[in-house]
C-alpha cells in the first residue's frame, strides 16, 4: 500500500488497531489512523533520520535516531519535541520495561536509561565501542546486540556509578512543598562530589547548582510538577520527582 514517501522506514509502532506510527529516514515519521490503508506525514522537529519509535502509554512516545537524537510526545504523537540525551552518538533502538523504565541504545556502546518516561536520561557503562542495534531488558538484566558479532550482557553492575547508593546518600524534603525544597547530602562520599539540576514538566533545566557540600536549596519555583536531576563529573547519575503546591 502506498505510504506517500521514497524515504526508507526504519520503524513501526501500534497504539491500537487503527492508529499507527512509523519512522524513517530524513526525520519521515507517518500515521495511520485507519488500521494502516492510508498514511499521512507527521511534522517533527528533526531532519535526521530516525531509528526507532516505542509508546509507554497511550498518549506517550519516543522516537530516538541519529546525532543523539531523543523525541517525546505527551498527546499520542501528534507533537513531537526533542529532550536532551547527552550523546551524539546515533541512537538505533528503544526498549520499555515499564511506563517510566527504558532503554536506549546505539554507535560507540551508547546504553542510556531512562527512570522518568524519557525526560532525563543516565548513560550506563559497557565494554563496548562497537555500534549496537537493538536491546531488551527484563528483572534487572538485559542483552544488547551489535556489529561484529557483539553481545553484551546488561546488569546493574555495568553502570558506572550505583545508581542505589547515591540514592540512599541523599534526602529531598518536605515533599511535596509548598515554598522551598531541601536537598541534604547524607554520604560523607558524596559531598563535594555531585551537582544537581531542577528540570521542569517540559524537560528544560530551570535551576542549577555547582557542587554541593552539604545542602543545597531550591526556591521560587512556579507550582508544578519537577525533576531533580543529580550529576557527578558531569553525568546524571540519579533523578527524583517533587511537586510544588500551593
Amino acid at each position: 500500500m502506498p505510504s506517500g514517501t521514497q524515504s526508507d522506514l526504519q520503524a513501526v509502532w501500534a497504539l491500537d488497531a487503527n492508529t499507527w506510527k512509523v519512522v524513517g529516514k530524513d526525520g519521515t515519521c507517518l500515521s495511520s489512523t485507519d488500521g494502516g490503508f492510508n498514511w499521512n506525514p507527521l511534522s517533527v522537529p528533526a531532519s535526521t533520520d530516525l531509528n526507532d519509535i516505542t509508546f509507554l502509554s497511550s498518549q506517550i512516545g519516543l522516537i530516538c535516531g541519529d546525532e543523539g537524537l531523543i523525541m517525546r510526545s505527551t498527546d499520542g504523537g501528534g507533537v513531537w519535541s526533542a529532550v536532551a540525551s547527552g550523546t551524539g552518538n546515533e541512537l538505533n533502538a528503544l526498549w520499555s520495561v515499564s511506563a517510566t523504565e527504558v532503554y536506549a541504545c546505539g554507535a560507540g556502546g551508547t546504553v542510556l536509561k531512562t527512570m522518568d518516561s524519557g525526560l532525563t536520561w543516565m548513560p550506563m557503562t559497557t565494554p563496548t565501542t562497537a555500534v549496537l542495534r537493538d536491546i531488551v531488558v527484563s528483572s534487572g538484566s538485559g542483552f544488547a546486540v551489535g556489529t561484529l558479532g557483539t553481545i553484551i550482557r546488561l546488569s546493574p553492575s555495568t553502570m558506572g556509578l550505583n545508581e542505589s547508593d547515591i540514592a540512599l546518600g541523599v534526602s529531598l524534603s518536605p515533599v511535596p512543598t509548598n515554598e522551598e525544597v531541601t536537598l541534604t547530602v547524607i554520604d560523607a562520599r558524596l559531598k563535594n562530589a555531585l551537582t544537581a539540576e531542577v528540570i521542569d514538566g517540559k524537560g528544560a533545566v530551570v535551576m542549577g547548582t555547582g557542587l554541593i557540600g552539604d545542602t543545597a536549596r531550591f526556591a521560587g519555583l512556579p507550582t508544578g510538577s519537577y525533576v531533580l536531576r543529580l550529576n557527578r563529573d558531569g553525568v546524571a547519575v540519579h533523578t527524583r520527582r517533587f511537586v510544588v503546591a500551593r
